[in-house]
């Protein structure tokens, strides 16, 4: 069910901010033990250029530890 979630944010009209949140969730509860959804979240990853710092500012303001405008 989930990669059907993941096929949903790789669609244009999905905001980045939504894309990130959902990877984030797929990356820390899925892809540990599932094969097919870590699969899924690098081609993702790759085909939307999305890196690790993207992926670490916006874990740090969903936390309300920091502004995604922020530079590090």
């Amino acid at each position: 069910m989930f990669l059907r979630v993941l096929d949903a944010v790789d669609a244009t009209e999905a905001s980045s901010t939504e894309r990130l949140d959902v990877i984030l969730v797929g990356l820390l509860e899925l892809a540990p033990t599932d094969p097919r959804v870590r699969e899924r979240i690098e081609g993702l990853l790759e085909a939307h250029a999305i890196t690790e710092e993207q992926l670490g500012r916006r874990l740090l303001a969903r936390a309300w530890l920091q502004d995604e405008k922020e530079s590090t």
